[in-house]
């Protein structure tokens, strides 16, 4: 084989990467809009057929049926949480939301193949981390194009709105970009991957911070809880230099110019997109009310007042097996609900809470060897990635429903497995 065949060939091979990661990820609908089938149906059938150059590229026959037992027992918890949910929900005759809850575990088998492939081909970390950094700006640069070509948005409209009326409140202001979620998962996402790169710009290069300005952008013009999940990643390093004892002078520079980036975003979309950054506003003026005047406004009400609301007595330890999510919450005399935790108390109870997010924090609270890494420096910025990304899930997870499944989780499991190598390394256990 020549050189530039083998060349071309690595640059297909890191396409479909790209394309499956994208997908995976992003989850934009197209096979609900263009042949009718469920995008959760679509990823289960794409899985089956990842399978077989996964087992005949990246396994052995001492490897096929084998997985890190770090993974197995996080999945081993998803599984008996579901169940547990599903016992309880039939008990009072509601609908068992199996598949739904069990949905994530397919997604993190998605991880594990995309990740052996990576590795394949000859990812490292920080590879693997850009490729997520990358299919964010790809985002921005998508979304930079929808303002500057407003037909061109009609792609994210179609697929927000599939089989559903268009709101033209949220129209105007926000969904933008390619994805399967525009106003919750995604931003979250996106203020999560804003973070790494903050922090990789401290501690490798400050190449990292070219991602900053797209993917804020993006979060920007989707969803503003985004931008909180980003700044509590400088008061996370800000802690951890605190506790060490010292003063970081790069992170203050680089904190101040990621504040500039955010002003200077906010600013150019006053021109280009007036209904969005009045909206954006006013998120900023019901935060600055919350913290400095106690007062509750906008979405504040909601989560601090109305939207929070937990059962009682027995319901408490057991749960009550439904959501608080939509008219069923009304049916049951409660106002709705989309609080992960509210939600989640009254699917299962303190039981059905303490084995989901046992398991989760179990794994993502894994704390590996110092081996692993080429240096003390390398080790700190991992180690601050994992616990930062433990502090978004929680904060994310009162906004929504996180702890369940979806983008937001599925990404700090990602980061974890490729920064801490979990995916390969350890013990691992027969299945």
């Amino acid at each position: 084989m020549t050189i530039k065949r083998k060349f071309r060939n690595m640059k297909m091979k890191k396409l479909f990467i790209y394309i499956y990661t994208f997908f995976i990820f992003y989850m934009p609908r197209v096979s609900d809009l263009c042949i009718g089938v469920y995008i959760e149906v679509f990823s289960v059938l794409l899985l089956v057929l990842m399978l077989i150059p996964w087992v005949f590229t990246c396994k052995n026959k001492t490897t096929v049926f084998k997985i890190n037992k770090n993974v197995f027992w996080l999945m081993f918890g998803i599984f008996i949480s579901a169940l547990y949910f599903a016992i309880r929900a039939s008990l009072g005759s509601y609908d068992i939301r199996i598949m739904q809850n069990l949905f994530i575990i397919i997604q993190i088998i998605h991880v594990l193949i995309i990740i052996d492939f990576m590795k394949y081909i000859g990812f490292q970390k920080d590879d693997m981390i850009r490729v997520l950094l990358n299919l964010a700006l790809i985002q921005g640069i998508i979304t930079i194009m929808m303002l500057l070509f407003p037909s061109l948005k009609s792609i994210a409209l179609s697929l927000y709105y599939i089989n559903r009326e268009e709101n033209i409140f949220i129209s105007r202001m926000r969904i933008y970009g390619i994805s399967g979620d525009y106003t919750f998962f995604t931003p979250i996402y996106h203020g999560i991957l804003a973070s790494i790169a903050f922090f990789y710009s401290i501690f490798k290069e400050r190449k990292y911070l070219i991602y900053l300005p797209f993917i804020l952008l993006v979060i920007l013009l989707n969803g503003r809880f985004g931008l909180l999940v980003f700044v509590i990643s400088p008061i996370v390093l800000a802690l951890h230099f605190i506790l060490k004892g010292k003063i970081s002078l790069k992170m203050i520079r680089i904190s101040i110019f990621a504040l500039i980036i955010l002003v200077g975003a906010t600013l150019v979309l006053s021109i280009v997109a007036p209904y969005t950054y009045d909206w954006i506003m006013s998120g900023i003026e019901d935060t600055i009310k919350f913290f400095i005047y106690n007062e509750k406004s906008g979405n504040y009400a909601a989560l601090a007042d109305s939207h929070l609301s937990f059962p009682q007595g027995l319901g408490a330890i057991f749960g009550e097996g439904y959501r608080l999510f939509g008219g069923q919450a009304i049916e049951m005399g409660y106002s709705p609900s989309d609080i992960g935790y509210v939600n989640d108390m009254f699917m299962g109870g303190i039981i059905y809470i303490s084995i989901l997010y046992g398991a989760i924090l179990k794994f993502l609270f894994k704390k590996p060897s110092i081996n692993y890494f080429v240096n003390k420096n390398e080790y700190d910025l991992q180690l601050i990635i994992s616990k930062y990304s433990v502090v978004a899930l929680l904060m994310a997870n009162y906004k929504g429903e996180v702890m369940r499944g979806g983008l937001v989780l599925l990404s700090v499991i990602f980061i974890k497995l490729i920064t801490f190598n979990e995916s390969t390394e350890g013990k691992e256990v027969n299945i």
